[in-house]
């Protein structure tokens, strides 16, 4: 079996799924705002979803806050009475 030197980053996802996990936008939103430059890392804007990062980078968005998406979790869960 060949040797191979591979460095795996346990931490690493693509952008647009870290946008949509910190609710953002969904993923499918996060790839538009990418392509628009509305998304930055560290600095640098970027202007394609096929990039990975880390908690510890710097992710901006500068897109408008979405009032009409409820956080994960946050549906109200009603029983019937009686």
């Amino acid at each position: 079996m060949p040797d191979r030197d591979v460095t795996i980053e346990k931490n690493e996802e693509r952008i647009a799924k870290y946008l949509a996990r910190a609710g953002v936008a969904s993923r499918r939103e996060a790839e538009k705002l990418i392509e628009q430059g509305i998304v930055t890392v560290d600095g640098v804007t970027l202007t394609t979803p096929a990039f990975k990062v880390t908690a510890d980078m710097d992710i901006r968005s500068m897109a408008p806050a979405s009032t009409s998406r409820a956080p994960p979790g946050s549906g109200a869960i009603t029983s019937p009475t009686g």
